[in-house]
């Protein structure tokens, strides 16, 4: 298990990524933490409002099955101006890491 600096830029997580490539419990370990950098109450309130009953429900750990790409699109306002987080997919990257949360948090 590798020793996660914070906060990461996001050089060193494709330097991380590329050293646990072949474990896939490393590379979600690595991902969330990479991406849950981002993550505020608010945002984690304001997810949980627009899917928690979906989140609830989901079997897949990226949530995949809880809707579809165009309505994780819309959440993106809720994720603040970062230079590291640049495109659409990074935006889905942090929400998706918000519900994880916000998952945790409200489930036994």
């Amino acid at each position: 298990m590798l020793e996660l600096q914070t906060p990461m830029t996001r050089k060193a997580f494709w330097a991380y990524f590329d050293r646990v490539r072949d474990d896939d419990a490393e590379r979600m370990r690595l991902h969330r933490a990479y991406w849950g950098q981002f993550v505020t109450e608010g945002m984690r309130d304001r997810v949980w409002d627009a899917m928690g009953k979906r989140l609830t429900k989901s079997n897949d750990p990226h949530f995949n099955d809880t809707t579809s790409v165009r309505q994780w699109d819309r959440l993106a306002f809720l994720v603040p101006r970062h230079p590291q987080v640049r495109s659409r997919s990074d935006f889905v990257c942090v929400l998706k890491e918000a519900a994880r949360q916000a998952l945790a948090e409200r489930t036994p």
